[in-house]
């Protein structure tokens, strides 16, 4: 659908953007999702806990920075034309920052798999990944995650007030920072209290996110435009 006037208009190159980060992101769920009882060796389960924050965070960076950079070419595009390569440039400093701290943190104590004795009798086990220094890393790294939604919410809420069709993804891209920064507050307590038992619910969240509020609309509004061109759309009037 990438020719039609809805998913031309909304920049497709972002749009793809966003799903890739989705899908990176969603394959933590995979890598956290395994134990020896799979028939997986401790090896393989290592290599899964180190592997686990780079889908998430490269992930999360790469959907937020899609949806920053596309806004700030359509608050831009009101003075001058803007193309794809200096927008992106805050986009590129949170990728290597993010790809820095995930490369010390793999090289000085990655997430690695351990299977800790809760009781001898009758005997119960609890397999996890751990890292020494988790916070020591994960804290900085969720400081950018917060960052990035944070600009996506400021460029949503500039571009919102603009005239013409392509502000309007304002909207969708404010809900989604929004309710980003929202998961990213619960999410570290419950980390806290509740440990990996509440990781992969919160990342699925994270994951689809960014789909269920700007990608799905867009697809289904060209789908509507295609096979029912005749259809009453009904006109929605916001003010942010």
């Amino acid at each position: 659908l990438r020719k039609d006037y809805v998913i031309a208009r909304a920049q497709p190159f972002f749009l793809r953007l966003i799903c890739v980060g989705s899908l990176i992101m969603s394959t933590a769920i995979f890598t956290l999702s395994w134990d020896e009882g799979a028939g997986w060796t401790d090896r393989q389960l290592d290599l899964a806990c180190t592997l686990t924050p780079w889908f998430f965070f490269v992930g999360q960076i790469v959907t937020f920075s899609a949806l920053f950079t596309k806004l700030w070419r359509v608050l831009n595009a009101e003075r001058s034309a803007t193309c794809a390569v200096p927008a992106s440039a805050p986009a590129t400093f949170f990728m290597a920052l993010t790809f820095l701290i995930l490369t010390v943190w793999t090289a000085i104590d990655p997430w690695t798999w351990e299977r800790v004795d809760i009781r001898d009798v009758p005997i119960e086990t609890f397999g996890r990944c751990r890292s020494s220094h988790l916070w020591a890393f994960a804290g900085p790294l969720f400081a950018v995650l917060v960052t990035a939604a944070a600009m996506t919410f400021y460029f949503s809420w500039k571009t919102a007030y603009l005239p013409g069709e392509e502000a309007k993804d304002a909207g969708a891209a404010m809900h989604a920072s929004y309710v980003q920064v929202q998961v990213e507050v619960v999410r570290l307590p419950m980390l806290s209290v509740l440990g990996t038992s509440s990781r992969l619910g919160l990342i699925w969240i994270s994951g689809v996110l960014g789909m269920l509020v700007v990608v799905y609309p867009k697809l289904a509004s060209a789908l509507l435009q295609r096979y029912r061109p005749n259809r009453k759309q009904r006109v929605k009037i916001r003010a942010w």
